[in-house]
């Protein structure tokens, strides 16, 4: 089993801001739901294993399940953090899936359109930038190449 370190800051050291406020948020949650108001710190946390991690590639969220002992009440609790990562940018083929995906998956598509390029059917994908199968962070930029009749 993975261990957890865990001790008391405001400021969790050396780690991106995103993360830092995705637990602070969970500690506030234990801190106003689970302490019955009473004085009591968390401590103690241990990773579930590898069966309780929820990873899905498509939206870049990561679950994580572990436990947490509590000062007050004294008991464990089975606690989950829910960190949005990033995406995986897809194969798009054709221009019709690419605004409804880009858009499921927080990106923002730019068309840079091609007038009839050699080998590619009408509104077929030519390129993407970044390549397909980069992980980005969602709100980022995919330029997609699109092959058209027009400029």
């Amino acid at each position: 089993m993975a261990c957890l370190h865990f001790r008391p800051s405001s400021e969790p050291p050396d780690v991106d801001p995103r993360y830092k406020l995705a637990f602070r948020r969970q500690l506030t949650l234990l801190t106003a739901e689970r302490l019955d108001k009473g004085p009591g710190n968390a401590y103690g946390a241990f990773l579930l294993p590898e069966r309780f991690t929820r990873w899905d590639g498509d939206t870049g969220t990561l679950d994580l399940y572990y436990l947490l002992s509590l000062w007050s009440p004294y008991q464990v609790q089975v606690m989950r953090t829910t960190l949005r990562l990033g995406v995986t940018i897809p194969e798009w083929l054709t221009k019709e899936v690419v605004r409804p995906s880009a858009e499921q998956l927080g990106l923002l598509a730019e068309f840079v359109t091609f007038r009839q390029e050699p080998g590619f059917a009408l509104e077929q994908v030519i390129a993407i930038n970044p390549p397909a199968g980069t992980f980005v962070q969602r709100g980022s930029r995919v330029v997609v190449s699109i092959n058209s009749t027009r400029k």
